[in-house]
This record gives C-alpha cells, sequence and structure tokens, in this order.
C-alpha cells in the first residue's frame, strides 16, 4: 500500500527546495518500537488541530483511481491513504534536524521533532511508499547506503521538491 501523506507547511546549505536532505537518522533506530502501526497513527497526528494549528483534518482512500472521504468509503482495494489539514505547515529544513516549533505548545503531541523521522523511517523498513507535502514543497523518504566499520547501515534521507504553493 501506499501512504500519500499531504502535510501542511532540507538541509541547511539548501534552501532552494530542491535535492537531497540527510540526516543522521539510521533506518536501524528505534525499530522495534515504530512499525506499520506508527504509520497510520502519527501519520494523523500531525495534522489534529492541536499539532497542525488549523480547524479540518481530511484522511481520503485512493480507491480505483478516485479520492474518496475516509466517511464515504464503502468498500473497494484501498491503494493509498491521504491525510491533509488546513494548519500552518512547516520548513522543509525541520527534516534535517531533531527539532520542534511546538515545544512550548502543552496542547501539540510531540515536542523534539522526531515523529516525522521515526514515521519515514519506519514507512521505509515496511515497503510503504510515503510523500510529505508542506507548504510549497514535497519530500519523499530514501535511504543511503553507507559501510561505516565493516557494517552496511541506512541512513534517513528525504529527496525535496519544490510544488505549487497549498494552504497551510
Amino acid at each position: 500500500m501506499r501512504v500519500l501523506d499531504w502535510l501542511k507547511g532540507g538541509t541547511r546549505t539548501n534552501r532552494n527546495l530542491e535535492g537531497l536532505v540527510e540526516t543522521s537518522i539510521t533506518l536501524g533506530y528505534e525499530a522495534d518500537k515504530w512499525g506499520t502501526e506508527r504509520i497510520a497513527l502519527d501519520g494523523i497526528q500531525n495534522h489534529l488541530p492541536s499539532d497542525s494549528k488549523g480547524t479540518r483534518v481530511g484522511v481520503d482512500f485512493l480507491v480505483g483511481g478516485n479520492w474518496v472521504p475516509q466517511a464515504s468509503y464503502q468498500n473497494g482495494q484501498v491503494s493509498a491513504i491521504r491525510f491533509s489539514d488546513d494548519g500552518k505547515g512547516y520548513s522543509h529544513e525541520l527534516l534535517s534536524v531533531f527539532h520542534s516549533t511546538k515545544k512550548q505548545d502543552t496542547d501539540a503531541v510531540g515536542h523534539f521533532g522526531e515523529g516525522i523521522k521515526m514515521l519515514s523511517a519506519a514507512a521505509l523498513r515496511e515497503g510503504v511508499d510515503l510523500e510529505l507535502r508542506s507548504r510549497d514543497w514535497s519530500a519523499k523518504p530514501t535511504a543511503i547506503d553507507l559501510q561505516i566499520e565493516g557494517e552496511e547501515i541506512k541512513k534517513l534521507a528525504y529527496q525535496v521538491a519544490k510544488k505549487d504553493k497549498i494552504g497551510g
């Protein structure tokens, strides 16, 4: 199944919204705690009004090539899920660091900038296609192969692309 996550909203040297944004996170980090179920939980969590600062949360299923609101879904093979909101969005530069703009917000969930990265690492490990989208960018998680002291390691990165501006 493909999860298409339309979030609202790099690297420190890549402010033009194109290219690879690397993190220091390996795909093995917290792998025993972040599996398939966390992909869905953390995906929707970021769109709740307490986190997004919006008023609307959407969950849509791609069925037979058409997006169907979750409330209207009756049957059919779901090939993708889209989470959306009308909140303020976030900068692509937050993808590369453990930092949260929600630290002072007691209503928000997550205060360390970890959730999106763990969601992305879990999606890569589980073979789930994920796309993040906010403001005027999109990002697809990818793995960079490293060899350190004879050990094969996969490191989380994002392929970031400029997109048309969306609300939120």
